[in-house]
């Protein structure tokens, strides 16, 4: 699989660390951290050596990706939760303050943080059972390895949602506090919904994973004809094209599916990668063998 940037995040690798391959593929997560500064200059001159795969600094509205979201980062003392598909996001913010900050900081987190999270990582828009805490609300310490607050390893390889440094089994770090992460998700799941189904020609509803799997077998089968046409395809087609020569050929419907939420061109919804797949298969009818 190719490496997965993020649209619209500055692009900040940082040497020597790459990433490293997740061991666990299932039930992805967004793991939140809190920078304790004021600063992304800040925040990755501290944890240069061990960086996790994104910096958000929702005051200045910027966004830093170091690593790809399909590969681990580096910003847990446990090695064993940085690979369990958790992609991790420094938030330039105090912990202790987190639980205050204003709506339009949390909107913006919603939009530019949780949404990409989601469409393109396929992180659920599910908080962690357990909620996140502030120092002083639960009635023992969050800043330790035995805080009631902290997940067993088995459950954070099985869930799959939004989470915080202070769910981390074998870690210290009460981050990011009391986080509204519960509004952050209203606010990116506030926008025009995308079908789960589309309707074929005969009137009947099919999943649109599965109807994005057959356009895309169709097209490799033709691929000739489409290839013949590069010069007359829109900028859309193009972009879809490139994704769809991308995806699994193995037939798994939910390979596919998944690689098309997380490949997504940069600037599609779903809607607009199905037209622009149908357009292309309309197109090849009338086009010369």
């Amino acid at each position: 699989m190719p490496d997965l940037w993020l649209p619209g995040f500055e692009r900040w690798e940082l040497p020597g660390v790459p990433g490293v391959p997740y061991d666990e593929y299932d039930d992805p997560k967004a793991l939140l951290h809190t920078t304790e500064g004021s600063s992304i200059e800040g925040a990755v001159n501290a944890y240069a050596p061990y960086p996790p795969q994104l910096i958000v600094d929702p005051f200045r509205r910027r966004k830093v990706q170091h690593i790809p979201i399909n590969l681990g980062g580096y910003a847990l003392w446990n090695a064993d939760a940085d690979d369990s598909r958790c992609i991790q996001v420094e938030i330039v913010g105090f912990a202790s303050q987190s639980h205050t900050w204003p709506d339009d900081v949390l909107r913006w987190l919603g939009e530019e943080m949780a949404r990409p999270l989601h469409e393109y990582g396929g992180v659920p828009y599910v908080v962690v059972w357990k909620g996140f805490r502030r120092d002083g609300e639960m009635p023992y310490p969050l800043a330790t390895p035995s805080s009631p607050l902290r997940l067993t390893q088995y459950e954070l390889d099985s869930f799959s949602g939004f989470l915080g440094h202070q769910h981390i089994p074998g870690d210290d770090h009460w981050d990011p506090g009391g986080l509204n992460v519960g509004r952050i998700l209203e606010h990116a799941q506030n926008k025009e919904e995308l079908p789960l189904n589309i309707m074929g020609q005969d009137g009947k509803w099919y999943p649109a994973e599965q109807v994005f799997f057959w356009l895309g077998q169709d097209l490799r089968r033709i691929e000739a004809k489409v290839d013949a046409m590069t010069g007359a395809l829109t900028d859309d087609e193009a972009k879809v094209l490139a994704t769809v020569r991308s995806l699994p050929t193995d037939g798994d419907v939910e390979a596919f599916a998944a690689a098309v939420a997380a490949q997504m061109p940069p600037g599609m919804t779903p809607d607009q990668v199905r037209d622009a797949l149908a357009a292309v298969m309309v197109r090849t009818e009338n086009a010369p063998e």
